[in-house]
């Protein structure tokens, strides 16, 4: 794993289990990036993971939609890794509102 001045990096890419969120981490990884896919299910995210040690990556389960998730994402991350989690890749698509129009608040 590179590290930057010995400082370890580390990214959360939503939806980052399928798709270009799978290509995002892998990419990341070959920068010396660890990093964090978050997706609603589980099913399947270990395949796409193989080629990164499980010692760079993380899943945690999660949607976008639902307040505290991203947070729980950022907290359980910086427990495994022990930093901070700076990077962000919004990748879940969302359909419909995520929340309340600007004209009902």
């Amino acid at each position: 794993m590179k590290q930057t001045g010995g400082v370890t990096r580390c990214a959360l890419v939503t939806g980052g289990t399928k798709g270009i969120g799978a290509h995002v981490c892998a990419r990341l990884h070959r920068a010396g990036v660890k990093v964090v896919a978050m997706a609603r299910s589980e099913r399947g995210w270990e395949e796409p993971f193989a080629s990164i040690p499980t010692a760079d990556r993380l899943f945690v389960r999660g949607d976008v939609t639902v307040d505290g998730d991203h947070t729980r994402a950022f907290a359980e991350a910086r427990r495994r890794f022990g930093v901070p989690v700076p990077m962000l890749v919004a990748n879940a698509g969302v359909v419909g509102p995520v929340c309340a129009p600007a004209q009902s608040m």
